[in-house]
Protein backbone atom coordinates (compact mmCIF):
# COMPACT_ATOMS: atom_id res chain seq x y z
CA UNK A 1 0.00 0.00 0.00
CA UNK A 2 1.20 3.01 -0.79
CA UNK A 3 1.41 5.54 1.63
CA UNK A 4 0.99 9.58 1.25
CA UNK A 5 2.54 12.23 3.35
CA UNK A 6 0.40 14.26 5.38
CA UNK A 7 2.14 17.64 3.64
CA UNK A 8 0.96 15.96 0.45
CA UNK A 9 -2.46 15.35 1.56
CA UNK A 10 -2.78 18.64 2.63
CA UNK A 11 -1.39 20.29 -0.89
CA UNK A 12 -4.14 17.87 -2.49
CA UNK A 13 -6.93 19.53 -0.31
CA UNK A 14 -5.63 22.95 -1.06
CA UNK A 15 -4.93 22.30 -4.63
CA UNK A 16 -8.50 20.75 -4.78
CA UNK A 17 -10.88 23.33 -2.90
CA UNK A 18 -8.44 26.09 -5.06
CA UNK A 19 -9.41 24.56 -8.76
CA UNK A 20 -12.89 23.85 -7.84
CA UNK A 21 -13.51 27.61 -6.67
CA UNK A 22 -11.98 28.54 -10.22
CA UNK A 23 -14.68 26.98 -11.76
CA UNK A 24 -13.22 23.36 -12.40
CA UNK A 25 -15.42 20.48 -13.13
CA UNK A 26 -14.86 17.19 -10.54
CA UNK A 27 -13.38 15.24 -13.57
CA UNK A 28 -11.28 18.11 -14.55
CA UNK A 29 -9.76 18.24 -11.02
CA UNK A 30 -9.95 14.07 -10.96
CA UNK A 31 -7.43 14.36 -13.73
CA UNK A 32 -5.27 16.98 -13.07
CA UNK A 33 -4.51 15.50 -9.08
CA UNK A 34 -4.89 11.75 -10.15
CA UNK A 35 -7.76 11.25 -8.18
CA UNK A 36 -11.11 9.38 -8.38
CA UNK A 37 -14.06 11.85 -9.32
CA UNK A 38 -15.66 10.65 -5.98
CA UNK A 39 -12.60 11.43 -4.62
CA UNK A 40 -13.15 15.18 -5.17
CA UNK A 41 -16.55 15.13 -3.87
CA UNK A 42 -16.28 13.43 -0.97
CA UNK A 43 -12.79 16.29 -0.56
CA UNK A 44 -15.06 19.02 -1.38
CA UNK A 45 -18.03 17.35 0.97
CA UNK A 46 -15.61 17.46 4.24
CA UNK A 47 -14.29 20.99 3.79
CA UNK A 48 -18.17 22.08 3.68
CA UNK A 49 -18.37 23.56 0.02
CA UNK A 50 -20.76 21.41 -1.57
CA UNK A 51 -22.74 22.24 1.37
CA UNK A 52 -23.10 25.96 0.00
CA UNK A 53 -23.11 24.87 -3.51
CA UNK A 54 -26.47 23.22 -2.68
CA UNK A 55 -27.80 25.51 -0.93
CA UNK A 56 -26.81 28.24 -3.88
CA UNK A 57 -29.19 26.17 -6.09
CA UNK A 58 -32.18 26.10 -3.10
CA UNK A 59 -31.65 22.81 -2.68
CA UNK A 60 -30.38 21.48 0.85
CA UNK A 61 -28.83 17.98 1.43
CA UNK A 62 -32.07 16.45 3.03
CA UNK A 63 -33.59 17.10 -0.03
CA UNK A 64 -30.97 15.37 -2.40
CA UNK A 65 -32.12 11.33 -2.76
CA UNK A 66 -28.71 9.31 -2.04
CA UNK A 67 -27.86 7.96 -5.21
CA UNK A 68 -29.61 10.61 -7.08
CA UNK A 69 -27.23 13.41 -7.81
CA UNK A 70 -26.81 14.66 -11.31
CA UNK A 71 -23.25 15.20 -12.36
CA UNK A 72 -23.75 14.85 -15.68
CA UNK A 73 -25.57 17.95 -17.91
CA UNK A 74 -28.88 18.58 -18.76
CA UNK A 75 -30.05 17.89 -22.15
CA UNK A 76 -29.54 20.91 -23.92
CA UNK A 77 -26.61 21.60 -21.48
CA UNK A 78 -22.75 21.21 -21.03
CA UNK A 79 -20.36 22.17 -18.29
CA UNK A 80 -17.23 24.03 -18.72
CA UNK A 81 -15.51 24.79 -16.07
CA UNK A 82 -17.36 24.01 -13.63
CA UNK A 83 -20.19 25.97 -14.81
CA UNK A 84 -23.42 25.40 -17.08
CA UNK A 85 -23.53 26.83 -20.84
CA UNK A 86 -25.96 26.06 -23.56
CA UNK A 87 -24.95 22.93 -25.97
CA UNK A 88 -23.96 24.25 -29.34
CA UNK A 89 -25.98 21.14 -30.85
CA UNK A 90 -28.20 20.28 -28.20
CA UNK A 91 -29.50 23.61 -27.39
CA UNK A 92 -32.14 24.03 -30.14
CA UNK A 93 -33.14 20.68 -29.87
CA UNK A 94 -34.33 21.40 -26.44
CA UNK A 95 -35.79 24.75 -27.31
CA UNK A 96 -38.17 22.55 -29.56
CA UNK A 97 -39.26 20.23 -26.83
CA UNK A 98 -39.89 23.24 -24.74
CA UNK A 99 -41.94 24.99 -27.55
CA UNK A 100 -43.85 21.66 -28.28
CA UNK A 101 -44.89 21.16 -24.48
CA UNK A 102 -45.58 24.59 -24.10
CA UNK A 103 -47.81 24.31 -27.25
CA UNK A 104 -49.64 21.41 -25.24
CA UNK A 105 -47.92 17.99 -27.04
CA UNK A 106 -47.08 15.04 -24.49
CA UNK A 107 -44.13 13.49 -24.38
CA UNK A 108 -45.06 10.38 -27.22
CA UNK A 109 -45.61 13.27 -29.28
CA UNK A 110 -43.23 15.34 -28.85
CA UNK A 111 -40.61 12.22 -29.25
CA UNK A 112 -42.43 10.95 -32.15
CA UNK A 113 -41.94 14.87 -33.90
CA UNK A 114 -37.58 14.84 -33.24
CA UNK A 115 -37.77 11.91 -34.61
CA UNK A 116 -39.61 13.27 -37.83
CA UNK A 117 -37.11 15.90 -37.71
CA UNK A 118 -34.51 13.31 -38.06
CA UNK A 119 -32.72 14.55 -34.28
CA UNK A 120 -30.48 12.69 -32.73
CA UNK A 121 -30.63 12.27 -28.41
CA UNK A 122 -27.40 12.84 -26.79
CA UNK A 123 -26.58 8.97 -27.02
CA UNK A 124 -29.60 6.78 -28.19
CA UNK A 125 -30.39 6.21 -31.92
CA UNK A 126 -33.86 7.96 -31.41
CA UNK A 127 -36.14 9.75 -29.11
CA UNK A 128 -38.56 7.60 -26.84
CA UNK A 129 -40.95 9.38 -24.46
CA UNK A 130 -39.56 8.48 -21.43
CA UNK A 131 -36.69 10.76 -22.32
CA UNK A 132 -38.63 13.33 -23.06
CA UNK A 133 -40.41 13.20 -19.84
CA UNK A 134 -36.86 13.19 -18.32
CA UNK A 135 -36.01 16.45 -19.68
CA UNK A 136 -39.54 18.21 -19.22
CA UNK A 137 -39.57 16.77 -15.68
CA UNK A 138 -36.00 17.85 -14.55
CA UNK A 139 -36.45 21.26 -16.13
CA UNK A 140 -40.05 21.53 -13.70
CA UNK A 141 -37.87 20.51 -11.13
CA UNK A 142 -35.24 23.47 -11.40
CA UNK A 143 -37.28 26.45 -13.00
CA UNK A 144 -34.81 28.72 -12.27
CA UNK A 145 -31.37 26.86 -14.29
CA UNK A 146 -32.10 28.64 -17.63
CA UNK A 147 -32.65 31.73 -16.08
CA UNK A 148 -29.19 30.97 -14.11
CA UNK A 149 -27.60 29.97 -17.53
CA UNK A 150 -28.23 32.94 -19.11
CA UNK A 151 -27.13 35.53 -16.85
CA UNK A 152 -23.95 33.69 -16.16
CA UNK A 153 -23.66 33.72 -19.91
CA UNK A 154 -24.34 37.60 -20.41
CA UNK A 155 -21.75 38.81 -17.73
CA UNK A 156 -18.86 36.43 -19.19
Amino acid sequence: MLMVSIPEKRWKLRKTIELFERGHSFHEIAKQLGKSREGVRVQLEKAGLLQSVIQSSERSSAQIPRGKVRWNSPYGFKYERGRAVRHPQEYETFLIIMKLRKSGRNAREIADRLNDQKLRPRLAKKWDRCTVHQILEWHEQHPNFLKEVISWESTN
